[in-house]
């Protein structure tokens, strides 16, 4: 079965820059760690959830002590707090 992560942030300066060099530096270290899918949503104008799909659940578990060591630079760099986090087994079509 499919594996998904979500993590919600509250961005003090969730500009496009922003977002772009997250892109860059961080979604690649993301991808790195198994995943094969990871979105960034600008969901207002302080927040953003990012998703991070696996293709199975064995991957994601994996993941999840380096998942969080991504996230924890990506706090530091951007001065962001993970306000929550979620994971689990998936269904997509």
């Amino acid at each position: 079965m499919e594996f998904v992560t979500i993590s919600h942030w509250d961005v003090p300066n969730a500009t496009d820059d922003m977002m772009d060099e997250a892109k860059e530096k961080f979604m690649p270290m993301i991808l790195a760690t198994g995943a094969d899918n990871v979105y960034m949503v600008r969901t207002g104008d302080n927040t953003v959830s990012v998703v991070t799909h696996f293709p199975d659940e064995a991957l994601g578990t994996a993941a999840a002590e380096r998942i969080g060591a991504v996230r924890e630079k990506a706090a530091e760099h951007f001065g962001m707090n993970m306000v929550a986090a979620h994971a689990g087994p998936a269904h997509s079509s």
